[in-house]
């Protein structure tokens, strides 16, 4: 599954990050790694930006950008 399939709460472990050579260094500096725990928590209002709790922290990422990334949802 795509990390942009992921509801409010659900939790899942990345499994690829498939994103273009400059998008996947940030991705990757903000944690967003291949075995790393991920929980979508939030959506901006204009439905652009997602918010995912990632080892301790909030990060923002653009909608365009998590279609990218493979994950496994957590049961």
């Amino acid at each position: 599954m795509k990390l942009n399939d992921l509801k409010i709460d659900d939790k899942a472990v990345i499994t690829k990050v498939n994103a273009d050579k400059n998008i996947k260094r940030r991705l990757l500096d903000m944690g967003v790694v291949k075995g790393t725990t991920i929980q979508k928590v939030l959506v901006s209002s204009g439905d652009n930006m997602v918010g995912y709790f990632i080892k301790g922290a909030v990060v923002a990422i653009r909608k365009d950008d998590t279609k990218d990334i493979e994950a496994e949802m957590i049961k």
